[in-house]
């Protein structure tokens, strides 16, 4: 708020005057911070208790770099930037931080994208994705196992929801023989199901999945050609062809029936009949 809003919420209409000694006292037990509006003009914030409380005994380097750390939010500030914007020396900042860091105001986290750089963020906020790498992330290490893990997890269920088991036909089937549920039954989940299911399962402890988080691990099956969404939006299973892709039949018995590079093949280019080994060997 301004300074003419607080003068206009007092009901014993204090002068200006009045109002900003007590301002400046505010200012002082650390009960208020000063920034700056869009129109220049000096806008006041009240800070809380407990904050001001942490803050009531800081100096003036501490308050500064503080205030910078705070303004940079979740995102934090690399050590960098900050001493490029307080100004302060090497050794002053960092005898600033190691301070800040004992009171339990600020911490240092360590960014998966830029491993090697100092971030600072207040003590109690959490890391942004682009700064911890989300749930996919253990001490700023990919957790490899574990994403693996859950990848095996969803193709698993999604297949038992999009092909009923054939060692065990039900009446959801059309026949005992059959390997795909009646038509009239629904079983593929959405993105919500499936991430409730991770959660009852027990493969997710202490991380809470969001939407998301599992709408990226459908996404990496998609591409691998294990999963598929359908037009509603819900997602099954999708069953691959076993055996060799290029087993020889009557019609790939030449080389180019069975040739991955045959669509390159064009003469005049390296990849060529007149250039084909398989060629020279066949006949």
């Amino acid at each position: 708020v301004t300074q003419q809003e607080i003068v206009a919420f007092c009901d014993d209409s204090p002068s200006v005057e009045q109002v900003s000694e007590r301002i400046n006292e505010m200012l002082k037990q650390r009960m208020l911070e000063i920034s700056a509006g869009h129109d220049g003009s000096l806008l006041y914030t009240a800070i809380g208790q407990l904050e001001s409380k942490k803050r009531k005994d800081m100096n003036g380097d501490e308050e500064m770099v503080y205030q910078y750390i705070k303004a940079s939010g979740n995102e934090g500030i690399w050590l960098r930037n900050l001493k490029l914007r307080t100004n302060l020396h090497t050794t002053v900042i960092s005898k600033t931080l190691k301070n800040l860091e004992a009171k339990s105001l600020v911490k240092c986290v360590k960014s998966v994208q830029h491993p090697t750089r100092k971030i600072y963020m207040l003590y109690d906020l959490v890391p942004s994705i682009e700064i911890s790498g989300g749930p996919w992330y253990t001490d700023g290490e990919l957790d490899t196992e574990f994403v693996s893990h859950l990848l095996t997890t969803i193709e698993t269920y999604l297949l038992k929801q999009t092909f009923p088991d054939s060692s065990h036909p039900s009446n959801l089937s059309i026949s005992g023989h059959a390997r795909i549920f009646d038509p009239l039954v629904v079983l593929y989940p959405s993105v919500s199901e499936i991430k409730d299911y991770l959660h009852r399962s027990g493969v997710v402890k202490d991380i809470e999945l969001e939407v998301d988080h599992v709408r990226t691990l459908l996404d990496v099956l998609r591409f691998d050609g294990k999963i598929t969404r359908t037009p509603e939006g819900t997602w099954k299973s999708t069953r691959t062809v076993q055996g060799d892709p290029y087993k020889a039949h009557a019609s790939t018995e030449i080389p180019c029936g069975r040739c991955p590079v045959s669509r390159l093949c064009t003469s005049g280019t390296p990849i060529s009949p007149e250039t084909c080994v398989y060629w020279a060997k066949y006949l």
